[in-house]
């Protein structure tokens, strides 16, 4: 097994987002002590505010976080090649994600296209792959339309992030603005996206949908909503066009919840631990996860080591938790205890402003 693991890291750049970084930095993580070393940094990439890496790991992608681009509203979405040896980027080329302030990007397994959630203007863009690696202009472009309680957060559509299920047959949007989980059929062709309107899922109003994340055994998934800081255990069923929620829990104390706005939700590489993190709170929280039942039971709540852990990722061997603090500008690793799934601090870097982290084995 390796002893490390290469870590990207996005982080906001313009002033108009509070944004002090340079651009993606790339860290060598060991997995022995948890310590970062930084191997490189790509400057002058525009708010890379999420990135996802390719399965082939040659290419990485990144949503560039804009109200315009290219003298039209819109964000924009970049293609970079990955150094085999050093991990230093090397961009290919940028386009527009056709819709502001993208916020989330997934590549499917095949590589073949990369899947933008466009959070300002409520819609998913779909923009192919070339084979070198580059992005095609968007090939599918899908506006939702709709609204929620809170008129100060869901006056309209905010769609922010875009989950596979574990066999890539669906696509699940959380949409934070329709409180609402809208699903799409895959078929990976030229418009890959189809609506499956059965399969959908509306949740509580005022909740705020922001990120799922998917078991490994594929029969459950679990949301974290924004804006009443809540996560919910969902049943998946996709063969009977059924997903149910079967938990709600909280994500922060109830004297908490009014003043924090949940963020990042993971489930743990071996599927017995879901971790949150909490800006307002600053905190990660942990829940033990039931593998016959899907059922969570609180573990415990452990200080993000900074201010507003925007992200979080855990190692692909399940030994550490980066957490991203982008209000305090730093990264702090933390140990997960196999058994118990608490979590205790390893090692702290400075970056400015990080807004997500990306984790992938070198080679």
């Amino acid at each position: 097994m390796s002893e490390s693991v290469v870590v990207f890291v996005g982080t906001y750049t313009e002033p108009g987002y509070n944004g002090k970084g340079e651009g993606i930095y790339s860290y060598k993580l060991d997995l022995r002590t948890g310590f970062l070393e930084l191997l490189h940094k790509m400057v002058g990439v525009v708010n890379p505010s999420y990135i996802a890496i390719a399965p082939a790991k040659g290419h990485l992608y990144c949503v560039n976080e804009l109200k315009e681009y290219g003298e039209k509203a819109s964000g924009a979405v970049s293609a970079f090649s990955i150094d085999s040896s050093t991990m230093a980027l090397k961009m290919i080329n940028t386009q527009a994600s056709e819709g502001t302030d993208p916020c989330h990007i997934a590549i499917d397994r095949q590589g073949g296209h990369a899947f933008v959630s466009n959070y300002s203007s409520g819609s998913v863009c779909v923009l192919p792959i070339e084979r070198d690696g580059s992005l095609g202009k968007g090939s599918q472009v899908i506006q939702h339309a709709g609204s929620s309680v809170n008129t100060a957060r869901q006056a309209g559509p905010h769609v922010h992030s875009l989950t596979f299920d574990p066999e890539e047959r669906h696509a699940l949007v959380c949409d934070l603005g329709m409180d609402r989980i809208v699903a799409y059929r895959y078929d990976g062709g030229t418009k890959p996206l189809s609506p499956d309107e059965g399969l959908g899922l509306s949740i509580t109003p005022g909740s705020g949908p922001r990120h799922c994340a998917f078991h490994p055994s594929g029969a459950y998934f679990y949301l974290v909503n924004e804006l009443d800081s809540t996560i919910a255990a969902i049943r998946y069923q996709p063969q009977e066009k059924r997903c149910a929620i079967l938990q709600t829990v909280s994500a922060v104390s109830e004297g908490d919840r009014a003043t924090n706005l949940s963020a990042a939700i993971r489930v743990s590489p071996n599927g017995k631990f879901l971790y949150a993190s909490n800006r307002g709170r600053d905190s990660i929280v942990a829940y033990r996860i039931d593998g016959a039942t899907g059922l969570l039971s609180f573990v415990a709540s452990e200080s993000s080591g900074g201010r507003s852990p925007r992200d979080f990722i855990i190692d692909p061997t399940g030994a550490f938790l980066l957490a991203v603090n982008q209000d305090s500008d730093n990264i702090v690793v933390f140990s997960i205890d196999a058994e118990s799934g608490t979590l205790a601090k390893a090692t702290e870097t400075e970056i400015p402003s990080p807004v997500c982290v990306m984790a992938c084995e070198p080679g």
